[in-house]
């Protein structure tokens, strides 16, 4: 795994890396305000997992502007002949809790149906570019123009069967017992395999998970909204094609915080969720119609370029987070970037 190291950090891990001589390591050290620097394999096109974020966020903060907020609309469609009809849409809100949306559907007060619009994003909620065993995975969350609870579903486990619950309540959950084994959780289609011994477990403890089916996550919560706080709506389904905006009518607005400060805590909790919708904001921007993950590549390139100066031919990019293996750059590229970002006002 390669690495960046800046005078911040302990001299001493470039010794103890060379030491231990692993099948490949990078690194750069030095002060990041000289222009003199120790490398090792620094211009060697590699995956560098989450330091990638590092791109995304100095490209995003460039490109959107530190004062940028993620939205998410309710609308009415003007055309009522199909009766009253509420239009949902999201702008990619990684943050988007159901308080939040709450807010949102509270506006509705006159009897009619919902519609869930999704089509800012055209890529499918999961990365085709992932490993297997990440999808389904807490870290691995879906991404979609319309997030919500970090599009994690919550597995509570009590010492006994009884006490299995999830959150939202969905998927299906079967026990599999093994005397005497810590627990763990697998998806099995669309139900949840727990694996294990309950009764070994003192307390009660949860797990997060990410749902395979997205969409059927979004309007179970959606849902169990509408039911607990009697909001009139008679049905929910999802938007197919697009509704041109002369027949939509802005009823509220939810604004997320500005990004200079939702960054710092995903960078912070190394965000994949946040920065994978940064990526996909950043190809609907720039190519509304791009269908999948990979188109980011040129798109990524440019704005490097753009802002940066720095050409990344041998470079590849799949997504915002780093998570999947096909991503590589130079240890270089990622250094000659950063030493930049480092003068922009909202560096972080």
């Amino acid at each position: 795994m390669p690495f960046v190291l800046t005078g911040c950090s302990n001299p001493s891990l470039v010794e103890q890396f060379s030491q231990r001589q692993p099948a490949f390591y990078a690194y750069i050290t030095g002060p990041i305000e000289s222009k003199s620097f120790k490398s090792q394999a620094s211009k060697v096109p590699v995956s560098h997992a989450s330091c990638q974020k590092v791109i995304t966020a100095s490209i995003a903060l460039q490109e959107m502007g530190v004062d940028f907020k993620f939205k998410t609309i309710l609308y009415e469609r003007l055309d009522n002949r199909q009766g009253v009809v509420y239009v949902l849409k999201g702008f990619g809100d990684p943050n988007l809790n159901s308080d939040e949306l709450l807010s949102l559907l509270k506006n509705i007060t006159v009897p009619g149906s919902l519609v869930i619009d999704t089509n800012y994003f055209k890529q499918p909620s999961y990365s085709p570019n992932l490993m297997v065993n990440d999808l389904g995975s807490s870290y691995a969350n879906p991404v979609s123009s319309l997030n919500l609870d970090h599009n994690l579903i919550l597995v509570q486990l009590s010492p006994n069967k009884e006490g299995i619950s999830t959150i939202p309540d969905y998927p299906t959950i079967q026990v599999i017992k093994e005397n005497n084994s810590r627990i763990k959780l697998e998806w099995d289609d669309e139900s949840i395999k727990v694996i294990g011994d309950l009764k070994k477990e003192a307390s009660k403890i949860t797990f997060e998970l990410s749902p395979l089916n997205h969409q059927k996550f979004i309007q179970k919560k959606i849902s169990q909204l509408v039911s607990q706080y009697q909001i009139p709506l008679t049905t929910i389904t999802w938007l197919e094609g697009s509704i041109p905006e002369h027949e939509l009518r802005e009823i509220a607005t939810h604004q997320s915080e500005p990004l200079h400060k939702t960054m710092i805590a995903a960078m912070h909790n190394s965000d994949n969720l946040f920065f994978d919708s940064i990526y996909l904001s950043l190809i609907a921007n720039q190519s509304p119609n791009a269908q999948l993950w990979e188109d980011g590549d040129s798109i990524i390139k440019n704005l490097i370029q753009k802002h940066f100066g720095i050409s990344m031919d041998r470079a590849y990019f799949v997504d915002g987070s780093g998570l999947s293996r096909y991503n590589r750059f130079e240890s270089q590229q990622l250094f000659s970037i950063l030493k930049q970002a480092y003068q922009h006002p909202g560096f972080i």
